[in-house]
Formats: structure tokens, sequence, C-alpha cells
């Protein structure tokens, strides 16, 4: 699976837009510590910002010592963080702590978890490539 994600990042495979965007790790945004994570979520929320519909974006971190459920509330007024899950978020994605602190930190793209089985992503694929490209896209 490495062979094929190392070429479709080298061009040598075709890659479908709704896949591209995925394929390239995150800027490194996150500390390490025991409050990496509570970090990382508000540092994403203000990557993100403010979007133009009510979404929300849940993460299921389902291992490791931090494990719960954290959601970027997104208006068009604000993005804030709630240290809670709820019951039908837009979209949703499970992973353990040390993955999601490996993406945050630019040490592993989406896609390769996802295709490692480390991250499941469920609901709203365009929501999914749209928060990806604005934190592809922010100042850090």
């Amino acid at each position: 699976m490495k062979e094929e994600n190392s070429q479709l990042k080298r061009g040598k495979v075709p890659v479908d837009p709704i896949i591209k965007d995925f394929l390239k790790p995150f800027p490194a945004f996150t500390k390490s510590g025991p409050k990496g994570l509570e970090h990382s979520f508000n540092k994403m929320a203000k990557l993100i910002g403010p979007m133009q519909r009510p979404v929300i974006i849940q993460f299921d971190i389902n291992k490791g010592r931090s494990a719960g459920k954290w959601c970027l509330n997104l208006s068009p007024n604000s993005a804030e963080v709630i240290k809670k899950g709820i019951e039908k978020p837009n979209l949703e994605i499970i992973t353990s702590d040390k993955v999601f602190m490996d993406i945050t930190s630019g040490k592993q793209s989406l896609f390769d978890a996802y295709l490692g089985g480390e991250l499941r992503v469920r609901g709203d694929i365009e929501l999914a490539r749209l928060f990806t490209r604005r934190i592809h896209n922010a100042k850090i």
C-alpha cells in the first residue's frame, strides 16, 4: 500500500480529485505533552475558522490516554471546540490519540492513516475535503 501511495504522490498513477485532498500531510501545528490533544483541537478550530453554514466535525479518539470525543462546532460567526460527542455530527473522524497527533504534527497523512486501517471517516466527504483544504491553506 505504501508503494501505491508513493506512486500517487509522485504522479505516476492518475489521482482522483477527491483523494488528492487527503494525500499530503498537514503542516505541523501540535504540541506534545499532556495538553497536546486539547491544544491541537483549539489550533485546528482557529485554522479552519467559521463556516458559511453551521457544521459539526466530531473526532472520536478511541484509544490512548486521551480517549474521548471532541467536536469542532463551526458556524458563520465562530469556531469552537466542545469536549464531548454529539449524536449526529456532519462528519466524524475515528482514530487513536497517537495517530491523531501524528496527523496534526505532519508525520502522517490522512490517506496513509486511512489505508493503514488507523482512521475511519463517516459523513460528508465534501466537508472532509473542505476541512483538509482549509488546514493546508492556513497560515501556521
